[in-house]
């Protein structure tokens, strides 16, 4: 084999396999920031189901980690809440079931 075309056939497997490497990283990435759905979480924001249409119960609930937004979705009582502190999942939810009007909360997740 010529070693013009050998050198340029080695380079051409470098390349390939350092962007294997490259991709395999950004989606190992990606899986450790993803929660039980397997999409990526997204800080600060939670899906939040309400028994009812009253979405002043969500600040009086998560008040403490500082409410930054709510948007209604079109059903009424399901809720995009944006939290400045956010506290992690755990304690959002330790601080729903303290509240009766909060059926769920669960982090909101990003959609590609």
């Amino acid at each position: 084999m010529n070693r013009g075309v050998g050198a340029v056939l080695l380079c051409a497997v470098a390349l390939s396999c350092s962007a294997g490497a490259a991709t395999k990283s950004l989606h190992e990435r990606d899986r450790s920031a993803a929660g039980s759905s397997g999409r990526p979480e997204m800080a600060g924001e939670y899906i939040v189901a309400l028994h009812g249409r009253d979405s002043s119960v969500i600040r009086e609930a998560f008040g403490k980690f500082t409410v930054v937004e709510i948007k209604a979705s079109a059903s009424g009582n399901v809720f995009l809440v944006r939290i400045k502190n956010d506290p992690g999942p755990d304690e959002m939810s330790r601080a729903a079931s303290r509240h009766p009007f909060i059926a769920s909360v669960q982090r909101n997740t990003k959609l590609h």
